[in-house]
């Protein structure tokens, strides 16, 4: 007889994201992350009668990822330029 036991809750985090949960996540204030979502940045729906704002996990872990190729790519282009060095000056 096979046992089956439901996923944890810890182990897996929900599906959908607040706001909040964002603002805590990247340690940023409210009106960061609302910024982000309004211009598209970070992809968000609206659900409810209240408009109520959430943000997928999987979609915001993707999104995270993809900030650190556009910070290593602008770092790289600020290292090539030499301005680097000059701002160590």
């Amino acid at each position: 007889m096979t046992v089956f036991f439901p996923p944890d809750e810890r182990e897996s985090p929900a599906r959908f994201m607040t706001l909040d949960d964002v603002c805590e996540t990247l340690d940023v204030s409210p009106a960061v992350v609302y910024g982000l979502v309004r211009s598209g940045n970070i992809p968000a729906i609206q659900v409810g009668p209240k408009k109520v704002w959430r943000i997928e996990h999987v979609r915001f872990e993707h999104w995270v990822r993809d900030q650190y190729v556009v910070t290593q790519a602008a770092n790289a282009m600020y290292d090539e330029q030499g301005l680097a060095s000059t701002a160590a000056r």
